[in-house]
């Protein structure tokens, strides 16, 4: 499938739903004193599911196994859709999307192993981790470049969140007025042998701005940034503040 197409695909996603073990953890299982079972969680990808949901997804996490740490990760995550114990993934599939009222076209499922191959073909975006098993990667349409528990989910969250706002891009407007009442021409004065709005324009640029531009309402301080090659706009004399140009 060409990028093309993935990104369609990621742009359709209404319901993401996440395996735990070696998806949303690294895999391995620990115990404390007690013989309770704890799993490593990333906080990135925690970051990433928040900051889904809060656009609109719904996420939710189906596991085969029962833990209370998963429960807990859960809650601190606001997730509410946690299925654990489960045998039939694809049973559970189907309750969540009749209960949201959605389509399997537009459910993501991200899995690792064996056990995952049927929810993984069921759904319509089947998504794996960089460590998965080979079979699960031939079933996949994306592979991360991350691995399950480091950060695989974070990716996915972000690649979902690109697809549905585009890029955004930030852009600085530099405000240059001639006829300043304390400093007039102002925006010309020199320093090191180039006028003061040309140092205000480079250090813009150097802070990572997408685009910056000059507006001013004066013709000598726009043939001065044409000749240093800035981008510039002449706008109205009639504009009562910086802000206003």
């Amino acid at each position: 499938m060409d990028k093309r197409s993935i990104i369609k695909k990621f742009k359709a996603i209404k319901l993401l739903i996440l395996d735990i073990d070696g998806v949303l953890t690294d895999g391995g299982v620990y115990f404390d004193d007690s013989g309770q079972t704890m799993r490593r969680f990333h906080v990135h990808d925690g970051l990433g599911i928040k900051s889904l949901m809060s656009s609109g997804v719904n996420c939710a996490i189906i596991t085969a196994h029962t833990s209370k740490s998963v429960e807990n990760r859960a809650a601190q995550l606001g997730i509410s859709e946690l299925y654990q114990g489960v045998k039939d993934k694809a049973t559970v599939l189907n309750e969540i999307i009749n209960k949201i009222n959605i389509t399997t076209e537009s459910v993501a499922y991200v899995g690792d192993d064996l056990n995952d191959l049927p929810t993984l073909k069921q759904v319509g975006f089947p998504i794996t981790v960089a460590n998965s098993v080979p079979e699960v990667k031939q079933a996949a349409l994306y592979v991360t470049k991350k691995d399950g528990g480091c950060g695989a989910v974070r990716e996915v969250c972000d690649l979902i969140l690109q697809s549905i706002k585009g890029k955004q891009k930030a852009v600085g407007v530099i405000p240059a007025r001639y006829d300043s009442t304390r400093f007039p021409g102002k925006p010309l004065a020199l320093i090191n042998n180039h006028p003061l709005v040309y140092h205000v324009y480079k250090k813009a640029i150097e802070a990572g701005l997408d685009k910056v531009v000059i507006a001013t309402d004066d013709q000598r301080i726009l043939n001065a940034c044409q000749e240093l090659e800035c981008k510039v706009v002449l706008t109205s004399g009639d504009h009562r503040s910086g802000t206003d140009r």
